[in-house]
């Protein structure tokens, strides 16, 4: 977002400032923010797998997300079910 307001102060105040919009910055910006992207994810199932201690791509018993006390009330009881 700050990239973006520093980009609109720069058209204002120069607008007959070149563009440099070239194929080959395109790839860098697009590699760049792949492998950061990337690098994020492999630091989150990381840090999910190893700190956690849980798999990232099982899931959670309901009971365990919702708590025993929303369960145990026969009221809610009937929302929590799973089908």
């Amino acid at each position: 977002m700050v990239a973006h307001v520093a980009l609109i102060i720069l058209r204002r105040r120069c607008p007959a400032f070149p563009r440099s919009s070239s194929p080959e910055m395109t790839w860098t910006v697009y590699t760049n923010t792949g492998l950061l992207i990337g690098a994020i994810g492999l630091y989150a199932v990381l840090w999910t797998t190893f700190r956690m201690k849980k798999n990232g791509f099982a899931g959670e018993p309901l009971a365990q997300v919702l708590g025993a006390n929303h369960i145990a009330d026969p009221e809610r009881a009937e929302h929590a079910k799973v089908v």
